[in-house]
């Protein structure tokens, strides 16, 4: 059993090399918390329009809010006046309101997040102090921002009674939302050397105590992901490839040549925060991603400041195959993690190899003993015996055989994988 058990590690280790993983896309970057939901958008991008959010209402609401009659001109109207006039194109305008419950009643991502910025509330909102101020908090530092407002909340929702007692409110539910515009370079892309703790001070009325939502570094990317369309602009760079890549999911294989078609856009036109951002997506999605020879040269540096360590030189798959049918586990020795693995698997298959000799050993012992036995009786345990160290060998042989073919195949399909990475990575985008 203990060696079965080494050998599935084995096989473990070598899948969790190669497993991918995905996540959904958002165009608002959504943050929810127990009383409070925040909704973090880029002044120049507009939100849905109003008849959009209420169809995704009507198909995924389990309850029923107000969507007929003005309906979509009251959305329209909110839409209208969540967005401040007079205020420059890429800046973050975040929106904080009371937790109105819109993550139980609308399934949709995208559409959550356009309510809060919106100030939409679909369901009753918990009965919580209001909100009286809000700030935003850079390295214990509180950021002045360029332009602190209030605006109204616009209730559609519906508890199953009449008009007059639907559209009755508590005096402890607030009917207002709060709003800061904060310039984006406040966000500065997170470097290797500097990570400053970013937060949202929430303070309520009547409350001591100040509720403090922290941005992680993934929310930080979201939002320069977002700004994308706006900076790419601004410096004439493709705008349709940018509006492709504005969103906050990660960046795919298919989307990595027009992410640096625009990163070198980017850093020709000199928004090196833009460009910093950028990049750090692309290499997390392909850390061996390279710039053609014409790339600018503060693309290229740009790159390799920020390049994780990777195994970036993929050999041909049959030199794969040759290496790991010559030697368990040789096929494997390619980069620090991998090599591990590899010297896992000539372990094994050693030690399965070494097993089988001896129980070899041991059936040749006692076929001996059972010719040399003087009774019935034990020349029959004597039989048995060898039979079952025989029957040992063969088990310990296939074991090692299964396992140096397996470490082979997989080190010739890694290879083929990585080399077919990236030459995909390095295709130019359609038109």
């Amino acid at each position: 059993m203990t060696h079965i058990r080494f050998a599935s590690l084995a096989v473990s280790m070598m899948l969790a090399l190669c497993i991918p993983v995905t996540a959904s896309s958002q165009q608002v970057l959504h943050i929810s918390r127990a009383r409070t939901s925040v909704a973090l958008t880029i002044v120049g991008r507009a939100l849905p329009e109003a008849e959009s959010l209420l169809s995704g209402l009507r198909r995924g609401c389990p309850y029923t809010p107000d969507t007929g009659g003005m309906a979509a001109v009251r959305v329209g109207t909110a839409l209208a006046e969540a967005v401040p006039a007079d205020v420059s194109a890429g800046q973050v305008l975040i929106t904080v309101t009371t937790q109105a419950n819109n993550t139980d009643c609308v399934p949709a991502a995208d559409d959550v997040g356009s309510l809060t910025a919106a100030a939409v509330e679909i369901l009753r909102p918990a009965s919580h102090a209001p909100i009286t101020r809000v700030a935003l908090s850079i390295a214990d530092t509180i950021v002045v921002p360029t332009l602190s407002r209030t605006i109204r909340t616009l209730a559609l929702w519906s508890d199953g009674r009449n008009d007059r007692d639907s559209r009755a409110r508590t005096a402890t539910v607030p009917s207002t939302a709060l709003q800061l515009v904060i310039p984006l370079e406040r966000f500065l892309p997170v470097a290797h050397s500097a990570k400053k703790a970013v937060a949202l001070l929430i303070m309520r009325q009547e409350e001591t105590t100040v509720e403090r939502i922290l941005l992680s570094e993934q929310d930080i990317d979201a939002l320069w992901r977002l700004a994308l369309p706006v900076r790419a602009a601004r410096v004439g760079a493709d705008s349709l490839w940018a509006r492709r890549l504005g969103h906050t999911a990660p960046l795919t294989i298919a989307e990595l040549p027009m992410a640096t078609a625009i990163l070198q856009q980017l850093t020709a036109a000199g928004d090196s925060l833009a460009s910093r951002s950028l990049a750090r997506h692309a290499l997390s999605v392909e850390p061996c991603l390279r710039l053609p020879m014409e790339a600018p040269l503060a693309a290229g540096a740009l790159f390799d400041q920020l390049r994780p360590q990777a195994y970036c030189r993929p050999q041909r798959p049959a030199v794969a195959l040759l290496r790991g049918s010559f030697v368990p586990g040789l096929g494997q020795v390619s980069s620090r993690k991998r090599t591990i693995a590899g010297v896992l698997v000539l372990g094994i298959v050693a030690q399965r190899l070494h097993a089988s000799q001896v129980s070899k050993r041991d059936a040749r012992q006692l076929y001996q003993r059972y010719v040399d036995a003087s009774s019935t009786v034990e020349a029959n345990t004597f039989w048995a015996r060898a039979d079952a160290a025989r029957r040992r060998t063969d088990a310990q042989i296939l074991q090692a055989s299964a396992l140096w073919l397996g470490a082979a195949s997989e080190a010739t399909w890694f290879e083929w994988r990585l080399g077919r990475r990236l030459r995909l990575a390095a295709v130019p985008p359609r038109e």
